[in-house]
């Protein structure tokens, strides 16, 4: 039978097309090989340490630059960053063995200087801090299960818990809106500063295999997860699973639902990214003392970002979908009815129309110019809600996402000095 909604049902299933720009402008693509070669150049990823001698003098051009333009060569065996305004040229060697190793990745032209990813060792099951519960056997929680893993599938279930650096990683349930929300929540060692509320983007993307070789989460957990609580929500939209029209909705609603939980325990910094912006947004004006920081959000409405990918010739595939009915039907919509499908309802209130009316000084907004969800023009009528620094535009070069190593490089000082501000300084 065929449909003209967008929708086909055979067989009690229904099978989902979306365009591959609604994934790649609103999630996340694959995290760099190692030590391979990619179509588009040299892929590689190595492990770097601060040289005991330093590089000569630099040449006059560059065939490796970082996100924040700076240059790069190699000379020798040591990997040489050019000098920048006050801060003096750097000389890097590879050792793995060194505590301050960091991960040198090299895509293309585009050098990075990550973090190591955080080691992970699973340990005891244990109990998941308030205001979280343990998840249980759900329809939601077992897609969560299947969908994500940090090294192997089944890693993540409910009340799995892994040993960080100076911290703890459970997965558990917030049942806020009476369906458990599964949840990624971390535990200091030490009393914690407050919590970060981290937004994945999507729609209908779950996280890749391997949380840790996100770059921007692997910063979370390298660098903050021992000072505070780190939650990564499965708010509705980002695995794979459907309840209905107007998904979104019922998302801003259940995370709403978890800031109002989680303020209770101290300062709550948000950090939105893509499709977690305008999630985020509708929470801004009913949390004043929650702060707030939307990167590369999706700023102009759903709709006209359909139509402006669609303009773009952007072309489609398939993405299956579940339900949580009883009957465990498989859902799917096409393309862009799938995408406004989800912000049914509100698929033609932009940013502006989520925040609302009046002055919003918790909220901080950073994108990379020529990004297509969120474009400069979007942001003007966002601007004089704002306070006059608030809004960051970085180069076009970064592109769409926070969790590649280049933009990961290009997000991370803005991060870190939102959460610095946001908790303060600690005791």
């Amino acid at each position: 039978m065929r449909s003209t909604d967008g929708i086909r049902r055979r067989a009690g299933h229904l099978v989902l097309s979306v365009l591959p720009m609604l994934v790649a402008a609103c999630g996340d693509p694959q995290p760099a090989a190692k030590q391979g070669v990619s179509g588009a150049g040299i892929s590689m990823m190595v492990l770097v340490r601060p040289a005991d001698d330093p590089c000569g003098a630099a040449p006059a051009t560059f065939a490796l630059r970082d996100a924040a333009g700076v240059g790069w060569w190699m000379e020798g065996k040591r990997w040489c960053r050019a000098a920048n305004g006050a801060q003096p040229a750097q000389a890097w060697v590879s050792d793995a063995a060194d505590p301050r190793a960091k991960r040198l990745v090299i895509e293309g032209q585009r050098l990075s200087l990550l973090a190591p990813e955080v080691r992970l060792r699973p340990v005891a099951d244990a109990p998941a801090p308030a205001p979280f519960a343990r998840c249980g056997p759900d329809a939601r929680s077992r897609v969560f299960a299947a969908e994500n893993r940090l090294r192997d599938p089944g890693d993540l279930a409910c009340g799995r818990t892994f040993a960080g650096p100076g911290f703890r990683l459970t997965t558990a349930g917030f049942a806020g809106t009476g369906s458990t929300m599964p949840a990624l929540v971390t535990t200091p060692a030490k009393p914690a500063m407050g919590t970060i509320v981290y937004l994945f983007g999507g729609p209908y993307e779950n996280l890749p295999a391997g949380l840790v070789a996100r770059s921007t989460s692997n910063h979370l957990l390298a660098q903050w997860a021992g000072r505070a609580a780190i939650v990564i929500p499965a708010y509705l939209g980002i695995d794979r699973i459907r309840t209905g029209a107007g998904d979104a909705t019922r998302a801003r609603a259940e995370v709403d639902a978890l800031l109002t939980a989680l303020e209770r325990r101290g300062p709550v910094c948000v950090i939105g990214f893509s499709l977690g912006g305008p999630i985020a947004a509708a929470s801004v004006a009913g949390h004043p003392e929650a702060r707030f920081l939307l990167a590369a959000p999706l700023a102009t409405s759903p709709a006209r970002f359909v139509a402006r990918a669609i303009a773009q010739g952007r072309p489609l595939r398939p993405i299956t979908l579940s339900s949580p009915a009883p009957d465990g039907q498989v859902l799917t919509l096409r393309s862009d009815k799938a995408y406004l499908d989800y912000f049914a309802g509100s698929e033609n209130r932009d940013l502006a129309a989520l925040l609302g009316p009046g002055r919003h000084p918790n909220l901080r907004v950073a994108y990379a110019r020529g990004d297509i969800p969120v474009l400069r023009r979007d942001l003007a009528p966002v601007a004089p809600m704002l306070a006059a620094d608030a809004i960051h535009e970085l180069p076009a070069a970064i592109g769409h996402s926070i969790e590649t190593p280049f933009g990961a490089s290009a997000y991370r000082p803005l991060i870190d000095d939102f959460l610095a501000d946001c908790l303060g300084s600690p005791d």
